[in-house]
């Protein structure tokens, strides 16, 4: 804009004054024909004859080089006889104070350019409303765009007024007149608003909802309320005829506990104008927890899934349940779902590699307002058994003349049924000589035979039919139990810390010694076991003025041992 000359703008003015007139000179053949004529956009031919076929050229009457024009062709049958046509009206709006007579743009379009639109009161007798013809013109917004053309006339209302068009066609012929709408303005101002809206529960009696209404109460017909479960809706009656204009409340007996509770009141007025009043929430006050959950029960397979299932709470408002589980029922349990479950169905995993024979499970119900019930009974399931017991551990055994006594450490297991003692000869095969509870910890073999080597095996049971490893093996060879001579010179001195022992003998296959002592009358304890080949032992575990009581006795390679000695006694000095 800024290398634009004085005599450029004068240009472009003197172009846009040009179109403008144009424009204004179709405008006005459209309008007139007269108008058309002398613009020289009409012709008359009056030289045709009927039945025949006429092609008509029209150009400018200028040359090329001064403003080229392409010709236009215009074909026409005499045959055909021109119709005037009508305008199509659409179905009216009425307002209040007004109406509208709407016309199909796009159909009307094709055939006319402008309308005469005209009114009466008896569907006889019309008065024109528009001296000059209406032209409904188009934007050049897109946004804007209507299908109709529109007419608007003021009216009063609920007088009833018959509507007719008449189309202009181009060249300001008129076409034929419409058919006829009947339209009539009407009440559109609702009473006014209802105010102050709320919304309450009553236990046993539903949603109170209450309103106040300070409008036009002459031309209110009565009320509406509406509930919906959002706020933006949409919303449904809650009764099928209108409420009274003097009432001011309403019970929903079906107030939702598990949902939301949103409500509009609406004012109908005697002209059945609807205005709806601001939202109104109902909560639903809930602290009561529901039932404890019945029928509680569960399985565990051999994988270690386990399947818990229970009976329907029923309350409507259960929203779900919480399981919980431990592995001791006297155990602090731990809520295992992260919040309300909505099945009857838990599916859990526990390891069935543990110790632990038995797992736990309780459950609670949850309501919509996340009240809980109280802890259901608590159910015991047992692990499927995998693993063996621990295995019992000789401890110790004696052979005697009765027979020989074994000692055994029990299984730690907290799940064996018994345990199994069984003993073989070289060669043979097992054979069970006990069947004994944990409690049971020693047994004496009362069917051995003298001088045969035996072997002895203990195991453990469960429940589940598991068997202990085998720890160990014991072995032992039963003597002859012929009663030998024990020690000889079986004597004592005496040194500044204690005794000296000292004995003889007499055997050869000796394995060991087995001395014992006694003090204050208690009853003899085992020493000490002293090697074959030595003779004597020191005792410096003394104190002055007690008397000391000794016995030794030989305990021989083939596990036989000798009597015990004559009892020696010593006292320190």
């Amino acid at each position: 804009d800024k290398y634009r000359t004085p005599k450029d703008e004068s240009f472009i003015a003197k172009s846009d004054e040009l179109n403008n007139r144009f424009s204004f000179d179709l405008f006005a053949a459209d309008m007139d024909k007269t108008t058309a004529i002398a613009s020289g956009l009409s012709y008359l031919d009056k030289t045709i004859e009927p039945n025949k076929d006429y092609m008509y050229r029209i150009t400018m009457n200028v040359t090329d080089d001064i403003y080229p024009v392409d010709t236009a062709y215009v074909w026409i049958n005499t045959t055909y006889k021109y119709k005037k046509r009508k305008p199509v009206l659409t179905k009216g709006a009425e307002g209040e104070k007004h109406v509208v007579i709407n016309l199909d743009r796009e159909i009307n379009n094709k055939y006319f350019s402008a309308y005469y639109i005209e009114r009466s009161i008896d569907s006889v007798h019309f008065k024109p409303l528009n001296k000059l013809p209406y032209v409904h013109g188009i934007s050049e917004d897109s946004t804007l765009y209507s299908p109709f053309i529109s007419y608007t006339d003021s009216v009063q209302n609920y007088i009833p007024y018959y509507y007719r068009v008449v189309g202009v066609t181009p060249f300001g012929e008129k076409g034929l007149y419409s058919d006829t709408i009947l339209l009539m303005g009407r009440d559109k101002t609702p009473a006014g608003q209802a105010e102050n809206v709320q919304a309450e529960y009553f236990e046993n009696k539903g949603m109170k909802v209450t309103w106040k209404f300070n409008g036009d109460y002459e031309d209110l017909a009565g009320y509406r309320v509406k509930y919906s479960n959002e706020f933006i809706g949409p919303y449904t009656n809650l009764h099928d005829s209108l409420l009274d204009k003097d009432i001011y409340e309403f019970y929903d007996k079906n107030a939702k506990k598990l949902g939301k509770n949103f409500y509009i009141v609406e004012t109908v007025d005697t002209a059945d104008n609807v205005q709806s009043s601001l939202h109104a929430y109902g909560e639903v006050l809930d602290s009561i927890p529901p039932g404890i959950p019945t029928n509680f029960n569960g399985e565990i397979d051999s994988l270690g899934k386990v399947t818990l299932t229970w009976d329907k709470n029923p309350e409507e408002d259960v929203i779900g349940y919480q399981v919980y589980f431990a592995n001791d029922s006297n155990n602090v349990f731990a809520q295992v779902t992260s919040g309300p479950y909505d099945s009857l169905v838990y599916i859990d995993t526990v390891s069935i590699k543990t110790l632990t024979r038995h797992v736990y499970y309780r459950i609670t119900a949850v309501d919509f307002k996340f009240n809980i019930s109280n802890f259901s009974k608590i159910i015991e399931l047992e692990r499927p058994d995998i693993i063996p017991p621990n295995s019992p551990v000789f401890k110790d055994y004696y052979i005697t003349e009765h027979g020989c006594d074994i000692s055994w450490a029990s299984s730690s297991s907290n799940d064996v049924d018994y345990q199994l003692l069984s003993r073989k000869k070289e060669n043979d095969k097992w054979k069970e000589i006990l069947r004994c509870p944990t409690s049971t910890t020693n047994y004496r073999d009362t069917t051995i035979l003298p001088n045969t080597h035996y072997q002895y095996c203990i195991i453990a049971v469960d429940k589940s039919g598991l068997i202990s490893d085998t720890i160990n093996i014991l072995n032992i060879t039963s003597p002859d139990f012929k009663i030998k001579q024990s020690v000889n010179s079986f004597m004592y001195k005496q040194d500044d810390k204690g005794f000296i022992l000292s004995w003889s003998t007499k055997f050869q296959d000796i394995y060991a010694f087995q001395l014992y002592r006694s003090t204050n009358n208690v009853s003899y304890q085992r020493l000490a076991t002293i090697e074959p080949d030595k003779n004597s032992f020191i005792d410096h575990d003394i104190k002055p003025d007690i008397e000391y009581k000794y016995i030794i006795k030989i305990t021989f390679s083939n596990g036989e041992e000798s009597d015990f000695s004559e009892e020696l006694k010593a006292k320190f000095k």
